[in-house]
């Protein structure tokens, strides 16, 4: 985060980590660190439905994620809570 490339985990010569060696060299060592077992890949998951969660506009999460094709966010990356459901149903049967 301190460095002045574009990335916010870059390598030591600023180029941009693979899924692969950013997950080996930065994010496993965190996950065993604190005794957790998650992959980066589910933290778009986390992302995509905090965003939503915060009423986000949805070209900019699509924008934020990378996604090009449509329906994708919502479809596979969105996910809601049960408290998040029934706060809708509560909203239109108060």
């Amino acid at each position: 985060m301190e460095s002045d490339g574009i990335y916010l985990f870059s390598q030591s010569d600023g180029g941009r980590f693979s899924y692969d060696s950013f997950r080996r060299m930065i994010f496993d060592p965190v996950m065993r660190h604190f005794h957790m077992q998650h992959t980066p890949h589910e933290t778009r998951h986390t992302l995509a439905s905090m965003l939503d969660s915060a009423d986000i506009n949805r070209t900019v999460i699509k924008l934020i994620l990378g996604h090009s094709l449509e329906g994708v966010t919502e479809r596979v990356y969105t996910h809601k809570t049960t408290r998040e459901l029934l706060r809708a149903i509560d909203r239109i049967c108060p």
